[in-house]
């Protein structure tokens, strides 16, 4: 959960050559040392937890280059909200009703016993 403002560092190809400080300023419901608040950064589109300290009011981590951080702390569990992800469906779809058709073996019958009668007949003669 964010407790502050996002912040860019730019261009997205500098490093340094040594670690620099990021800190934020803590409201102050947030500034004890058992506070739960880290820095995030994001990264290949998840945010990502730093290394993280408080010192004098304000959340610090050390960073070696660009990149987007973000001030957090972690969800108590009165506020915590589970998410539930449900794969999209497509809508059932009624296909119109189809109507029977004659199978050739239906036909094969009927031709069958009318050649017998006709032969019965034939033969009666």
């Amino acid at each position: 959960m964010s407790v502050g403002h996002a912040v860019a560092i730019l261009p997205d190809s500098a490093y340094f050559d040594e670690p620099a400080t990021l800190r934020f300023a803590l409201p102050p419901e947030l500034r004890s040392s058992s506070a739960l608040v880290f820095i995030a950064d994001y990264t290949d589109e998840v945010w990502g937890i730093l290394p993280s300290r408080i010192e004098e009011g304000m959340v610090c981590a050390d960073i070696s280059g660009a990149g987007v951080f973000c001030p957090m702390q972690f969800a108590s569990s009165e506020t915590a909200t589970t998410i539930t992800t449900v794969p999209a469906t497509t809508p059932a779809t009624t296909e119109p009703p189809t109507t029977p058709q004659q199978t050739p073996l239906g036909c094969a019958v009927l031709l069958s016993i009318f050649a017998v009668m006709f032969l019965l007949r034939r033969a009666g003669k």
